[in-house]
């Protein structure tokens, strides 16, 4: 299924320094649930990481998974951004400890936070084929961990090759312009005009 990815700068290959190493299963698969073929990797330390990714860009749909060497820090953390409409961002991990631990951590996006409002709200707006950013006329409700107000203009390459131009407002997870919209597993960002957040409101 040919489908949109965004990039975000979620630092998931970011391995732990120990003098302890495994061997972790790896795969890539862009656009897909389920990894063909799964190669493994040595990583340092004893974690293994399966990192899942669901992604609405305009009106195109993907989810991507990938296995790669584990970061304890990033184990069990959902990266969130979410508008009114035109765009949706979902990642989060599964981690487990010794060889080959992630091989049958399947795809699996573990946002259960999400499900509930958090009393915060930011202004929304998307606007395809435009980096000048959008003005917002509506607002969305935060959930979970979205704590924080985003603006992004920038172009994007989806999966089936094509590069996209969006403006989007809307929630984010704490701390997601410090992580950043740069390397999600199914994602590339080719160009950034705008990338601010903010504390979102209260309702």
């Amino acid at each position: 299924m040919k489908s949109s990815y965004i990039c975000s700068l979620f630092v998931f290959g970011t391995l732990i320094a120990s003098a302890q190493s495994s061997t972790c299963s790896k795969c890539w698969a862009v656009g897909d649930t389920e990894c063909c073929g799964d190669k493994t990797i040595e990583c340092p330390g004893s974690s293994c990481m399966t990192i899942s990714e669901y992604c609405i860009l305009g009106d195109k749909e993907s989810r991507t998974i990938r296995r790669t060497c584990g970061d304890n820090t990033t184990c069990g953390i959902c990266f969130s951004v979410t508008t009114n409409k035109g765009l949706t961002v979902l990642a989060s991990s599964q981690c487990g400890t010794g060889d080959k631990s992630n091989a049958d951590l399947n795809y699996q996006i573990t946002c259960k936070a999400l499900e509930n409002e958090n009393g915060l709200s930011c202004p929304a707006c998307y606007l395809n084929n435009s980096m000048d950013g959008c003005e917002a006329t509506d607002r969305v409700k935060c959930r979970g961990a979205e704590t924080e107000c985003v603006d992004y203009a920038g172009k994007v390459q989806i999966s089936d090759g094509e590069i996209q131009a969006i403006s989007a407002q809307g929630c984010i997870m704490k701390n997601g312009c410090a992580i950043g919209f740069a390397g999600l597993p199914g994602a590339k960002q080719i160009k950034e005009n705008k990338f601010t957040c903010r504390p979102a409101d209260k309702d």
